[in-house]
């Protein structure tokens, strides 16, 4: 879809409708809201045959996409390329997503097989990243051939790279938030899904407004500062979601950063995949759509796995160390060790703390570091991805500027009015 935009409009029209492909974007965190009230009233299986529904619609409106000229050049497909790229990113994120559940160094009890004693998360990791290594050559022989998969200048050009970040890092926060906060708010606060799902409605909204509207009513404005004022936005509102969250649930403060990172992700998702359309040839534009597609798709997947991973390990450390000085009879904490790295309730935990028999005194503490640890590790998370979307003021030091000049605004209104 985003080739396609490349490909059907130039300049002020192509930044519009970047902005409305990341509005629509922006449009599926609502999701949550209508799906989660049929979920709550009828279940998972309603649920999944109206999504079934909702895209055999999409299919059948492909028929309305226009179709583009051929260009005339016929080249092979970099088949050696394809295989390596999906065969490096997928192995390296098969590891990232396993690390909480198969292990790191120990196998855990969900892990499936070993690898000379240790798990096969890091071992495909590696060889995922040492895949990625080979496709440096991979595709200086393809770029000879004229075919390559990724060309040149999405590797060599500083204002690609630096595009391709701003596209891939506000996935990874929507990755991270949602692999964080729903999580919390349904499992610990006891949130119901519908009630998740309206409190989309405080970044799904400014997320949607600021992406559609910004490239077409205020297209003077500098992109660049458009795009690192977001990910400064990004990087509070992550600081307030860390403030938000205590022991027992959560405060308006976590709300208010939601909302803000709804602002953030928005003003980001507004410029760059034309930062980056504008960085390269008419031709590579129309190609960067898959690259950008896989940059979200890439940060998506991350943002979840990372701070998924990142939250229960952080959250099985802090019981540990926390049980440990709370005086916990020890007979307590080695079960209650397995279940640390779980998001729960007090009253779940509780109720899982008295099947091993444990007092009344002894529940209460036993809640207490829970509740205690499990905070902390949110708070730790949040303010890590915080950390992550500040550093985004530094990959995006060489965007490409796409702000149109107020010369050319003046001429474009003259012809509207004509």
């Amino acid at each position: 879809m985003l080739g396609l935009v490349a490909a059907l409009y130039q300049g002020r029209q192509r930044a519009i409708a970047f902005g409305t492909i990341a509005g629509a974007a922006a449009l599926s965190t609502l999701s949550p809201l209508a799906l989660g009230i049929v979920m709550d009233s009828s279940g998972f299986r309603l649920t999944f045959a109206i999504m079934a529904i909702y895209f055999v619609l999409v299919l059948c409106c492909t028929r309305l996409i226009p179709r583009t000229p051929l260009s005339g050049n016929h080249s092979h497909f970099d088949v050696a390329g394809t295989i390596v790229a999906a065969l490096g990113m997928g192995l390296a994120l098969f590891g990232v997503a396993h690390l909480s559940d198969w292990g790191i160094v120990d196998p855990q009890k969900l892990c499936p097989f070993t690898l000379c004693g240790l798990p096969p998360t890091l071992p495909a990791i590696l060889i995922g990243l040492v895949l990625l290594g080979l496709l440096v050559p991979t595709e200086r022989r393809a770029q000879r051939r004229g075919n390559p998969l990724i060309p040149a200048a999405f590797v060599t050009s500083p204002k690609v790279r630096a595009g391709l970040s701003a596209v891939a890092l506000p996935f990874f926060y929507m990755g991270a938030v949602g692999i964080l906060a729903t999580p919390y708010l349904q499992l610990v606060t006891g949130f119901t899904a519908l009630q998740t799902g309206m409190l989309s409605l405080l970044s799904g909204i400014p997320m949607f407004l600021l992406a559609t509207f910004l490239p077409k009513l205020a297209p003077h404005l500098s992109s660049r500062l458009i795009i690192r004022t977001g990910f400064i936005a990004i990087a509070i509102a992550c600081a307030l979601m860390a403030f938000g969250v205590h022991a027992h649930g959560v405060t308006g403060t976590l709300f208010a950063g939601m909302a803000l990172g709804g602002f953030g992700v928005g003003a980001v998702n507004s410029q760059s995949n034309n930062a980056v359309a504008c960085a390269v040839t008419r031709k590579e534009a129309e190609q960067s759509g898959g690259i950008q597609g896989a940059a979200r798709s890439i940060g998506l997947a991350l943002g979840t796995a990372l701070a998924g991973t990142f939250l229960l390990l952080t959250m099985a450390g802090g019981f540990a160390a926390q049980a440990a000085s709370a005086g916990i009879d020890q007979s307590y904490v080695a079960p209650a060790a397995e279940t640390a790295s779980t998001l729960m309730s007090d009253s779940a935990f509780s109720d899982e703390a008295r099947t091993w028999g444990a007092d009344a005194a002894q529940v209460d503490k036993l809640v207490d570091v829970k509740a205690s640890a499990q905070a902390d590790a949110m708070r730790l998370s949040f303010g890590a991805l915080g950390l992550l979307m500040a550093a985004g003021l530094l990959t995006t030091r060489h965007l490409v500027e796409t702000a149109a000049p107020r010369a050319e605004q003046d001429k474009a209104k003259a012809r509207q009015s004509h």
